[in-house]
Parts: C-alpha cells; structure tokens; sequence
C-alpha cells in the first residue's frame, strides 16, 4: 500500500514533533480486488528508521466502526537485526495490550495516529514530544496492514 505525503500530518511543538496523524487512507490504496469488500485487519507492522539507536516507544491511536476511540497501550519498538537495525512493531489482536485496543477492530479507512518516543526520553507524566524534527530523526516509516476480505458489501 502506498499512501501520498499530503495524508500526514505531523503535529509539532517547536522543532519537535508529537504525532503523527495518517489523514485519509481509501479503497484505492488496497489492491483493485478488494474493491467492494469488506476489510478486516489482523496485524499491523510498524517499522521507523531513526537516527538515534536503541529501542522506541509507540501509541496507536485509531477509531472503529462505530468512531470509539481505540488506543493500544505502549508498545516496544526495539531494533530489529533482521530489517538493518529499524525499529519494528508488530500489533495484532492479542499484542495491543490493552483493553480499550482490538486491532482487527481497527477501521482503517478513519484516522488514526502513532506517537512515538525514544526510550530515554522520560518526562513525568509521559509525553511523546521528543522527536526532533530538525534534523530528522525519523527519515523512514513504513505501516504494513495485514488484512483478511469480507463478503461483497
């Protein structure tokens, strides 16, 4: 899937950014025989590439069928060996963790947004808004949906 720049948002606070906000996905970004088919999420891979080494921290944000609101609750983005030492993380419908967070219960097609963190950077109460902006210190983020297809709506 393939989505234009115009569908992020990046919500800064000075040089450093807070979220990071994917506007509108459509049909049109799922390949064309999903077309009139319900889409059902199984896992959500999350991969940053960033300057800083070391483990991140990540919040997904994201609305339902119904608009409720779904936040997951902190999830680990260690590096991983395998993709070139990126920061990796893998939701699915046990991994969310939390009660408020189902990722198959995701509807893609609203907005949803990812904070992210570094490891170190603490604050009390936590606040995801220490991601410097200048110079950027996440040049890469890949969103990969794991999607299974519904009946013909």
């Amino acid at each position: 899937m393939n989505f234009q720049p115009n569908g992020i948002n990046f919500e800064s606070g000075g040089c450093r950014f807070r979220s990071i906000s994917v506007g509108k996905i459509t049909e049109e970004h799922f390949p064309f025989f999903t077309k009139d088919r319900g889409i059902y999420l199984k896992k959500v891979e999350v991969l940053i590439k960033a300057n800083r080494t070391g483990e991140y921290k990540m919040i997904l944000e994201a609305k339902n069928k119904d608009d409720d609101a779904l936040i997951s609750s902190e999830i680990s983005m260690p590096e991983n060996a395998t993709y070139a030492n990126i920061q990796t993380a893998t939701l699915t419908a046990d991994s969310a963790g939390s009660t408020i967070m189902n990722i198959e219960d995701m509807d893609v097609f609203k907005q949803w947004t990812l904070k992210f963190r570094h490891i170190t950077d603490v604050s009390v109460p936590q606040t995801y808004n220490q991601i410097d902006n200048d110079p950027e210190e996440i040049s890469d983020l890949f969103v990969v949906f794991h999607y299974c297809l519904g009946d013909v709506i």
